[in-house]
């Protein structure tokens, strides 16, 4: 009777130190899953702040090149309009040759721009488009600098492909010139599909460039935009342009379209999902690319197969 009387009081001693026991033991092993899911939350956040930081210095240096770009294009401008001779007889020709008039009253590029020929020895021309709105309404020094323009936009077209697929250049009053050899589309809607009332005259890029909102005169970008021609809405660009004032007055602006598809080829690993999102939080209304510093949400107890870290990068946009 005593014997198991001592086998029964110890048996309720040695229960509460093996609960307690059990608890320490699950309460270690909470502390150190939560340390190890904490750890692997910081390094997989440290890595994307650094792929982050490599990837803004790559953005930032695609705009100030870009930038470098069009201002060389001002001066190029200004160099060859001085070259060219004033005399409607020499002028004429060439303007017509290449934007012939069209029935419907705009001017289109020629053919052979796009296609390519060669006006002269070591140089050939090809893979331009364009699109002039009011076909008749053209004074002989708006045809010297249309002439101009047309050989900065296919010069430093062809001699930046490396950098960027296109280079473009506009006027306030619905003309262009764009130099694009490698677009999926053939630059067709400017060459011959557009219709003759087409106007981007509202659009972002252009009124980026007016001095009124752009007193400046620096190379500004716009927002993520669909493209002139796409009316789906299914193909996404940005812009960057910077304008150019010719006796002080603004006669145009030269650009480049980044194409959403091609700013992110290669910037996340395969399974990432990509989102583009605006400061108002709204997704594919802009382009963040500037870096102004990163902040990052982590969450130990977030769902076990995706993590959120939002990366704010700041941006080119006034």
């Amino acid at each position: 009777m005593g014997v198991e009387l001592k086998d029964s009081l110890a048996n309720k001693a040695i229960f509460p130190t093996i609960l307690t026991v059990a608890l320490v033991i699950f309460a270690m092993s909470i502390a150190v899953f939560v340390r190890v899911k904490m750890a692997f939350y910081a390094q997989a956040i440290d890595h994307l702040e650094s792929y982050s930081s490599e990837r803004t210095d790559r953005e930032g240096a695609l705009y100030s090149s870009l930038e470098r770009l069009h201002l060389s294009a001002s001066e190029a401008f200004r160099a060859r309009l001085a070259l060219l001779p004033r005399d409607p007889a020499l002028i004429d020709p060439l303007f017509d040759f290449y934007f012939p008039l069209q029935a419907d009253g705009t001017r289109r590029s020629n053919e052979a721009l796009y296609t390519g020929f060669v006006p002269a020895p070591a140089q050939k021309i090809y893979g331009v488009g364009a699109f002039l709105s009011q076909g008749e309404a053209f004074e002989e020094e708006e045809k010297r600098r249309f002439l101009a323009a047309l050989d900065v936009v296919r010069s430093f077209g062809e001699a930046n492909l490396t950098l960027i697929d296109n280079f473009y250049f506009f006027t306030p009053r619905n003309d262009l010139i764009i130099f694009g050899p490698a677009r999926d589309d053939k630059l067709l809607y400017y060459r011959k599909d557009a219709p003759p009332d087409f106007d981007f005259r509202t659009e972002e890029f252009v009124t980026n460039s007016l001095p009124s909102t752009n007193p400046e005169r620096e190379t500004r970008c716009t927002k993520l935009r669909r493209v002139l021609y796409d009316l789906t809405g299914d193909t996404l660009t940005t812009g960057c342009q910077n304008p150019i004032d010719v006796d002080g007055d603004f006669f145009g602006a030269w650009g480049n379209s980044i194409f959403l598809n091609s700013l992110l080829s290669n910037a996340w690993k395969t399974g990432w999902r990509r989102h583009i999102i605006s400061s108002s939080q709204k997704k594919a209304t802009s382009l963040p690319i500037r870096h102004r510093g990163i902040s990052s949400q982590r969450s130990p107890w977030g769902p076990k197969k995706h993590m959120t870290v939002r990366i704010f990068i700041g941006n080119w946009w006034r």
